[in-house]
């Protein structure tokens, strides 16, 4: 499914009003091909909280199953989350760890699992404790955390410093 390329307006609308609603009617139903690209979202005369949501009144979704779920390059006003997939995210780390927790919440479309990471990037240099110059390449476990929302992102040492992230929810082809 493809929408693109419209303006989506409401007022006065309750704060749980949502433009993209999906309704699974069964155990295990996942997404396969939805693009969500060039669109504004807009509400007067009031917020809402994002513009897509499930109807569980039968199922949820299949988190673990999504493919190919594209959704960028949308405008939001008035909208408190700004839904994206992939989502790029810039993470700092104050205090050195060697694991980094980063979090697709609440961005990524439907609640969805941090599923794949196209890249990790460091802005800057990573350091250890005695402010050393690091370059150390990382690897990535998803699906963390007591919602699978989370990147955490490990070190063979504990570091500080700045990273990008791009994540997704889905499995692209």
């Amino acid at each position: 499914m493809n929408i693109s390329n419209n303006i989506f307006l409401a007022s006065h609308v309750a704060p749980w009003f949502s433009y993209i609603i999906v309704k699974p009617h069964g155990t295990g139903h996942f997404i396969n091909g939805l693009n969500v690209q060039g669109n504004f979202f807009r509400i007067i005369g009031g917020t809402i909280e994002r513009v897509e949501r499930i109807d569980t009144s039968f199922a949820d979704f299949n988190f673990g199953r999504m493919r190919n779920v594209n959704w960028r390059e949308n405008m939001y006003n008035s909208i408190d989350v700004a839904t994206v997939n992939p989502l790029v995210h810039t993470h700092t780390q104050t205090s050195e760890s060697d694991t980094w927790v980063v979090s697709g919440s609440p961005q990524l479309p439907f609640g969805g699992w941090v599923r794949k990471v196209d890249s990790v990037v460091a802005e800057g240099p990573i350091r250890n404790a005695v402010n050393v110059k690091r370059f150390d390449m990382p690897y990535v476990e998803v699906s963390k955390g007591t919602n699978n929302d989370e990147v955490h992102v490990n070190w063979d040492q504990p570091v500080r410093g700045d990273i990008v992230v791009s994540m997704r929810m889905d499995t692209p082809l």
